[in-house]
């Protein structure tokens, strides 16, 4: 293997994030006895990939943020009913010797999507209630709790656990099922519920979060544009056909309507804290992008139906 591909593969080991520590990289040449040329060719080569080269301090936190991301996947893929065993927490951060603001990062983020932290008693009547309800399914591992002592039994519930979180991973994607199968069967009284689905996909993050500001600049353009093209924007019966709507009245009528009187208010919620609009996040964490690019795709479909319709019904009016 050639010199640079050598070194290559040793530094991509301790790549964290696509992060790579200066000093490793630049030590790189007295180690191997590189010429000039030969480390230019390595840091270009990790810069075409993808990989950045940081001060240490950065790489150090990095690998904390990591650990801490680590730990928080682990503790969600074992949560039974949104509910997850404190000790575990425990356990992590004290093997991880982390500080306190690392174990309040690890315990809000974990909150905020919704999971509980509970005794180890109440978690273990947790995953037995699910098992029991489906007992031809988690019979073996049952079998081998029950024979066991009471100090090997908390790693068969986190055995159970993970079992329990396959059929979790089911039932998010059913959700996905019936939220595709509501986007397409949808019918229009007003235009807001697809155009605040076109917004949200437009507009949100990786969370799945949009601010609502946007999503309201979002609308006012959309039905200013169709009003600066001599087209109708909504039927006159809505504020937003009117030339004098404001942002205020949209931001009126999308929470009023769309997330609290549709099926969306399902699958979103407002956070007014944060004047945000966030989906159901085990929805957003299954949704593929042919499922955003179709919902996007039926949104458009739907509203050259709705306003070549509403068109008709308001040229009658006008006769």
């Amino acid at each position: 293997m050639k010199t640079e591909d050598t070194i290559l593969e040793s530094l991509l080991k301790l790549a964290i994030n696509k992060k790579l520590p200066e000093s490793e990289v630049l030590d790189i040449s007295d180690e191997y006895h590189i010429s000039i040329l030969q480390y230019s060719k390595i840091c270009d080569t990790l810069l075409e990939r993808g990989y950045e080269i940081v001060p240490d301090e950065d790489y150090r936190q990095a690998v904390e943020t990591e650990k801490i991301q680590n730990i928080i996947r682990h503790l969600i893929e074992i949560a039974v009913s949104t509910k997850i065993p404190e000790s575990e927490l425990s356990h992590a951060v004290d093997e991880q010797h982390f500080t306190t603001e690392q174990y309040s990062e690890i315990y809000n983020s974990i909150t905020m999507q919704g999971y509980a932290f509970v005794s180890d008693e109440e978690y273990q009547k947790t995953v037995e209630k699910n098992a029991s309800n489906q007992p031809e399914k988690y019979e073996a591992v049952i079998s081998e709790f029950n024979k066991l002592e009471l100090s090997d039994k908390y790693q068969c519930l986190i055995k159970l656990a993970l079992i329990i979180s396959e059929e979790d991973e089911k039932a998010k994607h059913s959700i996905s099922n019936s939220f595709m199968q509501k986007i397409r069967s949808m019918k229009l009284q007003y235009s807001y519920i697809t155009l605040l689905l076109k917004a949200f996909f437009s507009e949100c993050n990786a969370d799945g979060e949009a601010d609502l500001n946007q999503i309201i600049i979002y609308f006012d353009n959309y039905y200013r544009s169709r009003q600066k093209q001599g087209l109708i924007s909504e039927q006159s019966d809505s504020v937003l056909g009117k030339p004098n709507f404001s942002k205020e009245d949209i931001r009126r009528i999308i929470l009023f309507n769309p997330l609290k009187r549709s099926f969306l208010a399902n699958y979103f919620l407002y956070h007014k804290t944060k004047n945000n609009i966030c989906i159901n996040e085990a929805l957003w964490s299954v949704l593929s992008l042919s499922e955003k690019e179709e919902i996007l795709s039926i949104c458009n479909e739907k509203l050259n139906e709705y306003y070549e319709r509403i068109e008709k019904s308001e040229n009658r009016k006008s006769i």
